[in-house]
C-alpha cells in the first residue's frame, strides 16, 4: 500500500501507564499498513523518546511543529487520562491533544478514545457522564469494564495485558 493510499492515524497520547509501551501501539499500526502521526499532552512529553517516535513513524512529533496529516485521518486518544476524557466531553481545547480531538469531533472525523485510569476514577460520576457525552458526540470508546491499571501489578509495560490493550485500541481505529 503506498503512503498516499494508506490509512492515516493521528495518535494523541497522554500520561498514563500504557504510554510506556507506545512502541507496541505503533507496531500494531504498522502491521495494518497505516501511516501514523503522534502528538502528546504536556504531561506525556517527558515520557516520550522523541527520536524513537520519529524512527517508528517517519514523522516528527506534532508538538515539535510537525504538520498535521491532510484530510480527515482517524484520530485516536490513547491512552486517555481521566482529566483528558473529561476535558474532551466538556469541549475544553487547551492542549494539542484536546484541541485536535475536539476539532476532529466537530469535523465529523472518526475519533476513538481509549481511557486508561484506575477503578475508582472509572466509577466516578463525572467519568460516567463524560462517557455518555462522548458517545452522544459519535466518539468511539474503548471503555474498560474495570479500571485499566495496566502496569500496576509490576508489569514492566510490555506484558500481555498492555500488548492486548494496544491491539484492541488499534483494532477499534478500523485502519484496515
Amino acid at each position: 500500500m503506498s503512503a498516499s493510499s494508506a490509512p492515516r492515524l493521528l495518535l494523541l497520547v497522554t500520561a498514563s501507564s500504557p504510554l510506556r509501551s507506545l512502541h507496541l501501539g505503533l507496531a500494531a499500526v504498522r502491521r495494518r499498513g497505516a501511516e501514523v502521526w503522534v502528538g502528546a499532552s504536556p504531561d506525556a512529553l517527558p515520557w516520550l523518546d522523541e527520536a524513537a517516535v520519529v524512527a517508528d513513524t517517519g514523522h516528527p512529533l506534532l508538538n515539535a511543529g510537525g504538520p498535521l496529516p491532510a484530510g480527515h485521518p482517524t484520530v485516536c486518544v490513547a491512552p486517555a487520562t481521566f482529566n483528558t476524557v473529561n476535558k474532551l466531553a466538556s469541549g475544553v481545547a487547551d492542549t494539542l491533544v484536546t484541541a485536535v480531538a475536539a476539532e476532529a469531533v466537530g469535523l465529523g472525523s472518526r475519533v476513538v478514545v481509549a481511557p486508561s485510569f484506575n477503578t475508582a476514577l472509572l466509577a466516578h460520576p463525572v467519568a460516567q457522564e463524560s462517557r455518555r457525552r462522548l458517545e452522544s458526540y459519535g466518539v468511539h470508546l474503548l471503555w474498560p469494564e474495570t479500571g485499566n491499571d495496566t502496569g500496576a501489578d509490576g508489569d514492566d509495560g510490555d506484558g500481555p495485558d498492555v500488548v492486548e490493550w494496544w491491539e484492541a485500541v488499534v483494532a477499534r481505529c478500523e485502519l484496515g
